[in-house]
């Protein structure tokens, strides 16, 4: 749900000329790898083609244990009855998410990250469709929405009942397309641009070959010109305590000096990475982080959701004073995970911020998972 993990882009100041593009022992720039993605829009059908049959997420940490053996036989309750979910509800949740295409907002991860923010994240089934229902932080508002591919239609109409019943504007949002498709009758469905998710063919973004990426070249020549002998991609664990205090202490310094105060003036960020490092041992997120001269000067956050090929990242921050540091950065993280065969990543939504929309749009996007509005007729 959130934008601010490339929410700190800034505007590169480099203008020289690149070096072989590698640095320490990580590889920055692949070659050329799979296929460029062919789509404008990631359809439901290639989803199916590269998610519908991965393995899904583990789940760590043995204090889960006895969740986890209760969440394989309790089912989630029928609607309109609605219950907590819960980190032991990752293997029942993942086996509709797996089934659609990669929304970051739907994967489990960010769903209690995000989603589940002020804590009352619940979830109810309809057929085979999932209803969420949560407060949406950046609307301050209580939020229904649906996840699932058949019974869609059934499912959303039942849901504007329950809502009509209880005096509740009738709509449903965030609803990824695929569940569109049955939605018939005279219900609104309306595009929402702002929660289309960013998606990136890996091996086109590391290569930079069309002329379309041709400041992305110059500025990142410019860094590795500049930084290349001093800089290098090291893995962070973001279940160590040592680790969390180095990058708690690295935001708050980036953040006195700048960094995010426009696009994230409440530092709701912080609070997400918070989160997210505290469900690190249990829910799987990843973390490297970029070093010159032995300081850490940017970090990124992700995870790998069950469609195979695939990792969403969650978050990107790094020091805006150090000229092309995001694209850099961008750059070797890519090379880092083309290193563990992955495809694509989702680069989250733009949220309606024109600096966010205008950046991620710089980074040559090969297409978008859209999300709607539907209204009752």
């Amino acid at each position: 749900m959130h934008a601010a993990s490339v929410g700190e882009m800034g505007d590169a100041g480099a203008e020289e000329e690149m070096d072989g593009g590698t640095f320490g022992v990580r590889r920055v720039f692949g070659e050329a790898g799979e296929r460029p993605c062919r789509l404008g829009t990631i359809t439901c059908a290639e989803a199916g083609s590269l998610g519908k049959l991965g393995d899904c997420a583990p789940v760590f940490g043995t204090h889960l244990f006895l969740a986890l053996i209760v969440s394989t036989y309790v089912i989630f309750p029928s609607f309109p009855a609605f219950r907590r979910l819960t980190a032991g509800d990752e293997q029942r949740y993942v086996a509709t998410y797996r089934q659609v295409e990669p929304y970051a907002d739907f994967s489990f991860n960010n769903l209690l990250i995000w989603l589940d923010m002020e804590n009352d994240l619940e979830v109810s089934t309809h057929g085979d469709c999932l209803i969420l229902r949560f407060t949406n932080v950046f609307e301050g508002r209580k939020s229904y929405t649906m996840l699932g591919v058949d019974g869609c239609d059934e499912a959303a109409r039942s849901v504007f009942a329950f809502q009509d019943r209880h005096g509740i504007a009738q709509e449903l949002s965030m609803v990824p397309e695929c569940a569109t498709r049955e939605i018939r009758g005279n219900a609104e469905v309306v595009e929402d641009p702002d929660s289309s998710d960013y998606v990136f063919d890996i091996a086109m973004a590391l290569k930079m070959s069309d002329n379309s990426f041709a400041r992305l070249r110059k500025e990142n020549r410019a860094f590795w010109r500049r930084h290349g002998g001093r800089a290098r991609l090291d893995v962070i664990d973001p279940s160590d305590t040592a680790s969390q205090h180095l990058i708690f202490n690295r935001l708050d310094e980036w953040r006195r000096h700048g960094g995010g105060l426009r696009n994230d003036p409440d530092d709701m960020e912080r609070r997400a990475i918070e989160r997210a490092f505290s469900l690190a041992a249990v829910i799987g997120f990843e973390c490297v982080g970029l070093w010159i001269d032995g300081k850490l000067v940017s970090f990124a956050v992700f995870h790998l959701p069950p469609q195979p090929g695939w990792a969403i990242v969650n978050h990107l921050k790094y020091d805006r004073g150090i000229n092309g540091l995001f694209d850099a950065t961008y750059h070797a993280v890519l090379g880092y995970l083309a290193d563990k065969g992955l495809r694509f990543i989702n680069l989250e939504q733009d949220l309606g911020i024109d600096g966010l929309r205008f950046h991620k749009n710089r980074l040559r996007p090969a297409g978008r998972l859209k999300r709607y509005t539907i209204r009752s007729p």
